[in-house]
């Protein structure tokens, strides 16, 4: 297949508030040097509220609210809300940088009903919607909480997505959406798949992903308590590490639709040496897992000292279609050395260097190239032999309509192909199958006005081979 045709300078770049600069720069020279450098986003990170918020105290130009002396608190939401007005009027006079989301909003699902916890998040998701208001911004990031289980954490999906839908009816009237992130490190949603899972149960409009370069590359390849960088356990081999990774690329390419990716968040990891702990040290009361500590201090710029493979990355997140917001969000605890009070440096080399990362992208090979759909529990090629015949019927909603038949209910779809005489697990290739379903899927088989779209087929494909050994063995009736 050849390279992808994207123009970097088309996709629209944003840079975290919280990734550039030191805690002796303020929010306005940040802002002035994303604006200089000629970005058009950033992602408004909470802390980098609070401290304006306080920066207007000092100045005269805002009160506290709460009582509570003369700082600004993190529940103070009519100060916190006043600061954001004016963060947002800075936005305006720098070029109209757009505030794309708010963030990080952590530790929000799972808590258990009627507990003191479970409270205070509702309330502070409260708070947060107001802050939204206030600087315009439409979308909130949540990340996967890493609330341990044993402080009741369920690591039953439904729970989470069912909070996760809770917000998303809280934020529809407004107009807002949840973009839903794994962190690495998470308690039971680690993973892209795994929140995409979440997402998929929560079964809202409004709700979609962040992807990250290093959530998904730090957490499914990299590892930094290992002496390689690499994940290494036992019978896992570096070619079988390398196939694992690939399977997961290609999958997402397949099942993830673009429009359920609301925005791509870029960055490296520094190999560690020595690795980190696999426990905290003595002196480190963070109380985060390793990959925690990872991402919060050992995150910088692509090409600049990493060695993740997050060009792969890049590359499955083009192939959905996805050419919306790409946002560098880095922690590099080596900023000050790098680059000091030269902010303007950084901003441009981030700018760069994600130009640089999606031409990369563009140009490598195809995660679909070998004509073939991966099965995702051994990585190797699907085992189906297939007939030539046209298909006769109409295709199952899960192809026509794959957003609203998530994997776990594509056991129908399987039983439809299976009663089309797709039956033989002994070999062949999917080529035949997707000639036949496109076929299928002409509008007057289907009754839509336009032919299904190929990622479409390649979506239902994905599913299908998940619940394949149970159509194939139970013989399932046409549904």
């Amino acid at each position: 297949m050849a390279p992808l045709q994207v123009d970097p300078s088309k996709i629209p770049l944003s840079l975290a508030s919280c990734s550039i600069g030191l805690p002796r720069h303020n929010l306005h020279s940040k802002l002035e040097a994303i604006s200089q450098a000629g970005l058009q986003g950033i992602e408004l990170s909470f802390p980098d509220l609070q401290s304006h918020a306080n920066e207007l105290v000092r100045l005269g130009q805002l009160k506290p609210s709460s009582g509570k002396g003369d700082e600004v608190a993190e529940d103070d939401w009519p100060a916190l809300c006043e600061a954001a007005k004016h963060i947002k009027h800075l936005c305006d006079t720098h070029n109209k940088l757009k505030i794309i989301v708010l963030q990080p909003f952590g530790n929000f699902e799972g808590w258990p009903k009627g507990s003191e916890e479970r409270r205070k998040v509702w309330e502070k998701a409260d708070g947060w919607v107001k802050i939204m208001e206030s600087c315009g911004c439409d979308m909130l990031q949540v990340g996967s909480t890493d609330t341990p289980s044993s402080k009741g954490i369920p690591s039953d999906k439904k729970q989470l997505a069912s909070d996760l839908a809770g917000l998303a009816d809280m934020l529809a009237p407004k107009g807002f959406r949840i973009a839903y992130e794994n962190w690495c490190w998470a308690t039971h949603a680690p993973t892209w798949k795994d929140v995409w899972e979440v997402v998929q149960l929560a079964d809202r409009d409004n709700i979609g992903l962040c992807l990250d370069t290093f959530q998904s590359a730090g957490g499914e390849w990299g590892d930094p308590t290992t002496q390689s960088g690499r994940i290494e356990r036992e019978g896992l081999s570096e070619s079988s590490l390398q196939a694992s990774w690939r399977d997961s690329l290609r999958e997402l390419s397949r099942t993830v639709p673009a429009e359920k990716i609301y925005f791509l968040q870029v960055s490296d990891a520094y190999h560690v040496q020595p690795p980190l702990a696999a426990n905290p040290e003595p002196n480190d009361d963070s109380g985060l897992r390793p990959r925690g500590r990872w991402s919060h201090d050992y995150r910088p710029l692509p090409y600049d000292g990493g060695y993740l493979p997050i060009a792969d990355f890049v590359r499955a997140v083009l192939e959905t279609g996805f050419r919306g917001w790409f946002s560098v969000e880095v922690f590099d605890g080596q900023f000050d050395k790098k680059y000091g009070d030269d902010l303007m440096k950084y901003a441009e080399k981030a700018k760069a260097s994600n130009a640089k990362l999606v031409k990369e992208a563009a140009a490598m090979e195809s995660l679909r190239s070998n004509n073939g759909v991966p099965n995702p529990v051994t990585g190797s090629q699907p085992v189906v032999q297939f007939h030539r015949a046209p298909l006769s019927g109409s295709p199952p909603p899960a192809l026509l309509h794959p957003l609203e038949y998530p994997a776990v209910m594509s056991s129908s779809a399987s039983g439809w192909l299976y009663s089309q005489g797709f039956k033989n697990p002994s070999g062949g290739s999917p080529s035949d199958l997707r000639a036949a379903l496109r076929s299928a899927t002409t509008p007057a088989n289907t009754g839509e006005e336009a032919e299904v779209p190929d990622t479409r087929v390649e979506r239902f494909l994905s599913m299908t081979w998940k619940a394949w050994p149970c159509a194939a063995t139970s013989g399932m009736a046409l549904p």
